[in-house]
């Protein structure tokens, strides 16, 4: 993720316009009261594309465009679609739909629902089930469906045995 301030796109085009007129950097440095290095920064600095990115459906083939898809969702991604038309689809690939179709990231969903990234991947990916009080933090962002259609979610299974 990137540090630092955020840039200053009104300075950033102000600059750009004085560049087109002819000014020098010098020039453009006394009126921001700012370094020659700091204009050629601003006149150099490349926009950050954060254009949603694509994955295919695992089922259909259709692409799921997504700002939060990465590479590696495309070996278990699902549309929407194909999510609602499937019978037994598990947690962690309805989990991983309904943030595609949000368009969120799993950092981005980390911070809505105050979750460890890395607990949400292993959920994704299928590795650990969540706890009850977890899937309630994710049904607040994504809502009922998140359970499934019969509304249901098996929760982890208890770490005890029984005595019997």
């Amino acid at each position: 993720m990137p540090s630092g301030r955020k840039p200053n796109l009104q300075r950033r085009r102000l600059v750009l316009k004085l560049r087109a007129r002819g000014f020098t950097l010098s020039e453009i440095a006394r009126r921001f009261d700012i370094t020659k290095q700091a204009v050629w920064s601003l006149l150099n600095q490349r926009p950050r594309l954060t254009s949603a990115r694509a994955v295919a459906c695992t089922t259909c083939g259709a692409q799921i465009v997504s700002a939060g898809a990465l590479p590696r969702d495309a070996e278990t991604a699902l549309c929407l679609d194909c999510l609602h038309k499937a019978d037994d689809v598990s947690f962690a690939q309805r989990l991983k739909a309904l943030r595609l179709a949000a368009g969120l990231s799993q950092a981005d969903l980390a911070k809505r629902t105050r979750l460890a990234p890395g607990s949400l991947r292993a959920y994704e990916d299928g590795a650990r089930q969540p706890r009850r009080a977890t899937v309630g933090r994710l049904v607040r962002v994504f809502g009922a469906g998140l359970l499934g259609r019969d509304g249901a979610f098996a929760a982890r299974r208890p770490c005890y045995r029984d005595a019997s």
